[in-house]
């Protein structure tokens, strides 16, 4: 249990190391942009206005598409047990 410790403790440290790694490279790579002042506006506009209500037409087709895979699959299971239990009857009396 122990060496379990320690590896999951050393798989924690190397990914620690690379993500280091990583922010390390892109900083020195990377150079920071000050956005737009109009492109913050209207971001945080988006972002913090009324959320727009999910049109009903989509949620009505949504609701028609799950009935209509609801009712084939239940069709499908339907017609896979009948078969099933044909073949076991067909099976029985061909042992007699």
């Amino acid at each position: 249990m122990e060496n379990r410790m320690n590896s999951t403790h050393a798989r924690h440290s190397d990914a620690q190391e690379e993500l280091s790694d990583a922010e390390a490279y892109l900083s020195a790579t990377l150079t920071p942009v000050r956005p737009r002042p109009e492109f913050v506006q209207g971001l945080r506009g988006r972002l913090s206005g009324p959320i727009p209500p999910i049109s009903t037409s989509l949620r009505a087709l949504q609701s028609t598409i799950l009935l209509t895979a609801g009712i084939i699959s239940s069709l499908v299971i339907l017609m896979t047990g009948v078969r099933v239990f044909v073949l076991l009857v067909d099976r029985v009396k061909t042992m007699r």
